[in-house]
């Protein structure tokens, strides 16, 4: 019984750890009012700022990236090594694998959001085909808050609404 309980507990303590965030992305047009749901993922929050987001960078069922902040830089997860994504005082060009190709990041310089500075990623590599063109805008605080495919334009709907906005 006292393993039991001890178990219980271990258990309990995990799942009080992480936290599960839906991320909403909505068509971003000046033109129509339409805030219909074009994308989701899961991000789920672990102890010492470590963030699982789960089919942002690929398919939501098979692609999971791991990453962790620290102060304003972030890392990702590559095999068992922490690999920059983000750092605040360089540039950086990091390659995502995701289901089973590699994708390079290129660091298209900064442009803002909403007031939010961003870092801009392009999408490259040899898996990458012309009709997967996408631009990522990175915020060191929030992640990525806009993501530019082709001629559509997606918005984080918290980041829209201004409701995750100091």
């Amino acid at each position: 019984m006292k393993y039991l309980f001890i178990c219980l507990c271990l258990l309990s303590s995990y799942a009080y750890a992480q936290s599960t965030q839906r991320i909403v992305f909505v068509a971003e047009s000046p033109q129509s009012p339409d805030t219909s749901v074009v994308f989701t993922y899961n991000r789920i929050h672990e102890k010492n700022n470590i963030l699982k987001e789960n089919g942002l960078f690929g398919n939501p069922l098979t692609s999971t990236h791991i990453f962790r902040q620290v102060n304003q830089d972030w890392y990702y997860k590559s095999g068992t090594a922490w690999k920059p994504f983000y750092l605040h005082a360089q540039p950086v060009h990091p390659v995502i694998r995701s289901d089973g190709v590699s994708c390079k990041l290129r660091n298209m310089g900064r442009d803002s959001l909403a007031g939010i500075p961003c870092t801009l990623y392009e999408t490259s590599g040899s898996g990458v085909v012309v009709s997967d063109h996408i631009i990522f805008w990175f915020s060191s605080r929030f992640g990525v808050i806009r993501i530019v495919a082709n001629s559509l334009a997606l918005v984080r709907k918290d980041i829209l609404n201004g409701s995750n906005i100091e």
